[in-house]
């Protein structure tokens, strides 16, 4: 009597290994892209941090004038925001500037990172202590992935992530005199990605 050799694998046994691979990758790649997108925006701000801080360096070294002393930008206000913009303007590789839904300048660089300048005192950079957005001199928020969503901030769209777990691409800082410093804000999630 022969017996009969089995050389494959079965129908059945095949289309079982395929739906719990298909169930493995299902739980999987969700997080495995999470991971990917975080990692890329902290890259980018890292970089966009980097880029701001050395622009903010050259403008000392060259005009001798940091955030604190540009010109215009201790006054009011609307006309110290625009001030302000501009004077990074002059070391930033802006290629376009306009006015956002929220009446804030903003510099979109090369990379098409977005540099939105808000002002919410009349006092010069730096002046106040605070690492707080909205009770600082001077901040600017960073979008490092310009007005691909999640976020848009030139025409309102803002998301900002939860600070543990969820990132968004926008991330708040404190402008002082001389640097750009998180902020201390709750749902700012740059000081996360900074680590």
């Amino acid at each position: 009597m022969t017996s009969k050799e089995r050389k494959a694998f079965t129908l059945s046994e095949t289309l079982v290994s395929m739906v719990l691979l298909g169930i493995v990758m299902a739980l999987t790649i969700p997080s495995f892209i999470s991971s990917f997108d975080t990692n890329q925006y902290r890259l980018k701000l890292k970089k966009s941090v980097r880029v701001f801080n050395e622009a903010l360096d050259y403008n000392i070294s060259r005009y001798g004038q940091n955030a604190a002393t540009c010109p215009g930008c201790s006054v009011s206000y609307a006309t110290g925001k625009m001030a302000l913009a501009d004077f990074m303007a002059k070391s930033l590789p802006v290629i376009s500037r306009g006015i956002s839904s929220a009446s804030c300048p903003y510099l979109v660089t090369t990379d098409g990172t977005i540099y939105v300048f808000n002002k919410n005192t009349s006092s010069a950079c730096g002046t106040s202590t605070t690492k707080s957005y909205v009770d600082s001199d001077c901040n600017v928020a960073i979008d490092v992935n310009g007005s691909a969503p999640p976020s848009d901030p030139i025409n309102g769209i803002i998301k900002y992530g939860d600070g543990n777990k969820q990132f968004s691409d926008i991330y708040q800082f404190v402008l002082t005199s001389d640097s750009l410093e998180p902020s201390s804000e709750f749902n700012n999630n740059a000081v996360a990605a900074l680590e």
